[in-house]
């Protein structure tokens, strides 16, 4: 497999793993929405949602990585 296929590769399947965080992160806000403060899964769905949001953080870090490291491998007006 050459490094751009890999590069790209570990990009999709980041992108997907943010994606479906994301989209996690978005239906327990929406359930936590719908809860009094001191309903008794308030506290359960608030520590989800923060374990999520910093699973989001580490993964937007990493595909930031991965798309400088292709660029660095592939600059501009370089070909592939």
């Amino acid at each position: 497999m050459t490094r751009n296929a890999r590069d790209l590769e570990d990009l999709r399947s980041t992108m997907d793993a943010i994606d479906n965080d994301a989209t996690r992160l978005a239906a327990v806000e929406q359930e936590k929405q719908g809860l009094d403060p001191d309903h008794p899964r308030m506290r359960e769905l608030s520590q989800y949602a923060v374990e999520l949001a910093r699973r989001l953080e580490r993964a937007t870090l990493e595909e930031r990585e991965i798309v400088d490291d292709a660029s660095d491998a592939h600059p501009p007006g370089r070909p592939h």
